[in-house]
């Protein structure tokens, strides 16, 4: 399960997340997707993924924003007891989430799994060289996007979909 929200400060996207209350706002992004989680049947130990889209992380203010949205999902979704889950681009959301271990003079609570769009039409788990083979995130807490969009037709129905290794945790 996927939960779209708000997206970074410095992104071409119309909802942000504000720099001044990014952590209330992950905290409030949380509550809403484990209430949709809940109306589903999907209950405790399930994940969901929060969907942060790629953006400027040469930006620092942008990169402390997400930082601070996504320890705030975390640490509530854990509160919750569902698991947290991060999706993102390998070269800004993953990357900033592996490389720092503190926001806002606190530790950075990690996300339990990581789903990260690296379009190298490899379906393995690498995410090198963005984050270490087993690092942060071992290779059972990975899904990855490899490669994007592409026109699929089943029967009459026609979808733009992209390729997926999913290895991470999945809906209960």
């Amino acid at each position: 399960p996927t939960y779209v929200g708000p997206q970074a400060p410095c992104d071409s996207f119309s909802g942000k997340v504000d720099e001044k209350h990014a952590a209330a706002q992950g905290r409030q992004n949380a509550q809403w997707a484990v209430q949709d989680a809940a109306m589903f049947g999907m209950g405790k130990g399930s994940p969901i993924y929060y969907d942060m889209e790629a953006y400027n992380s040469a930006k620092r203010a942008c990169v402390t924003a997400v930082l601070t949205f996504l320890d705030a999902w975390t640490r509530q979704l854990d509160a919750e007891g569902y698991v947290s889950g991060v999706y993102s681009s390998a070269d800004s959301g993953i990357i900033d989430l592996a490389m720092n271990t503190k926001v806002n003079g606190h530790p950075l609570a990690e996300p339990q799994a990581i789903w990260f769009a690296l379009w190298d039409n490899a379906s393995d788990l690498n995410c090198a060289p963005f984050v270490p083979p087993g690092a942060v995130w071992p290779n059972p807490r990975r899904s990855k996007q490899f490669a994007g969009p592409r026109y699929v037709k089943i029967g009459r129905i026609g979808l733009d979909i992209d390729s997926d290794l999913v290895n991470g945790a999945v809906a209960r």
